[in-house]
Order: structure tokens, then C-alpha cells, then sequence
């Protein structure tokens, strides 16, 4: 998932043009990948908070599926250096190598 926030201070939250981003991004339940059992906690401890309220999900998902997505990432206003210019990128492209990032260094040599 794609996320934008802490680049401006502000609390993380799912990358969405309603809210600055130039991107959007989303998570869900999978329809054909059933749910670990490392993922039910979670899960419950989410619907509990949200059920009832208006962050509630829309019907139409399979509850008990796969969560996604896995991991996370800022993907908003990574400046960067293309030809010797520099220039913000977002989404997919700029979070992508970041986690890659944080893996490789997290590996023993």
C-alpha cells in the first residue's frame, strides 16, 4: 500500500487524491486466497473498531479472505534526481525501491 502523511508531518494514512496525493491506493480482502491464521487478530481487532461508523467497508467482499496488502510504504513527494534535475515523484515507482531498500539493508551480508 501506498501511503502519504508523515511526509508533511501528519499521520499516515492510505495515499488518496481527496486527501493531496496525486495517486490513490487501496487494500482489501482477497476472493480467492483464504485468510492466514497470522492475519485473524488483526483483522477482528479492525472490523471491531470500525464496525458500526462511517469507515465501515462497503458489503460485497469476501471478509474471510487474504488481507492485503502485506506491507506498506510512503509513496508521496520522494524528490529525486533525473538528469540533473530535481523533481517529486509519487506512488508505486517511488515506494517500491524504498521497501527494496529497507530489505537489502535488513539482510545479513
Amino acid at each position: 500500500m501506498v501511503v502519504q502523511g508523515p511526509e508533511k508531518g501528519l499521520a499516515e494514512i492510505g495515499c488518496s487524491s481527496d486527501r493531496g496525493g496525486l495517486i490513490t491506493s487501496g487494500g482489501g480482502f482477497s476472493a480467492s486466497n483464504p485468510m492466514p491464521t497470522w492475519q485473524v487478530a488483526a483483522v477482528d481487532a479492525y472490523f471491531n473498531r470500525v464496525t458500526g461508523t462511517d469507515k465501515e467497508p462497503f458489503r460485497g467482499f469476501n471478509r474471510h479472505g487474504r488481507a492485503y496488502p502485506d506491507v506498506s510504504a510512503l509513496g508521496h513527494n520522494y524528490v529525486v534526481a533525473i538528469a540533473g534535475n530535481f523533481t517529486a515523484v509519487s506512488g508505486t515507482s517511488a515506494s517500491s525501491p524504498v521497501f527494496a531498500g529497507i530489505i537489502s539493508v535488513s539482510l545479513p551480508l
